[in-house]
């Protein structure tokens, strides 16, 4: 006579959901967002190295070409530091809320990207770069109370047919 106390128990389930909720796992946590703000010290990233990178460009057409446009899936960032903060990085002063990276020899005046959390964000593809050589991509605290940049030097590298 365990049938019905079974068939009891199922009822009771199914009156209170349970039996027809599977099993869910919690999200996993990713990395805690960050705003930019105040008095925080920072670090440009490009692809993930805030001192020395490379960017890959693709020229493509005869040797005249002397610009091009990044590769897709490389990145640029910023990242939030530790105390003490090593020599040369950033620091956002008394009123920044972002961070903007730009390359101050650019005839643009738009910046390459604008942060106001830490993280990476894919670097445009419709940037237009030089094929070789090197620059600088300089991220200022925005607004700068106070503040200094950091930068990242970037060696460009023709990756084109």
């Amino acid at each position: 006579m365990l049938r019905p106390a079974l068939a009891l128990a199922a009822l009771a389930l199914a009156a209170t959901g349970l039996a027809a909720t599977p099993a869910v796992a919690a999200p996993a946590a990713g990395p805690p967002v960050v705003p930019i703000g105040p008095h925080q010290f920072f670090s440009g990233l490009v692809n993930g190295v805030a001192t020395e990178s490379t960017i890959k460009v693709v020229c493509i057409g005869p040797g005249s070409v002397i610009n091009g446009h990044p590769v897709a899936g490389q990145t640029i960032g910023v990242a939030l530091l530790a105390q003490p903060a090593p020599t040369g990085s950033g620091y956002t002063g008394d009123a920044a809320k972002s961070i903007d990276a730009s390359e101050p020899v650019s005839d643009t005046a738009a910046p390459i990207a604008v942060f106001s959390v830490y993280e990476n964000q894919p670097l445009s593809t419709s940037l237009v770069l030089p094929c070789d050589g090197t620059i600088t991509i300089v991220f200022n605290p925005a607004p700068n109370v106070g503040g200094r940049s950091s930068s990242v030097l970037v060696h460009l590298v023709n990756v084109g047919v």
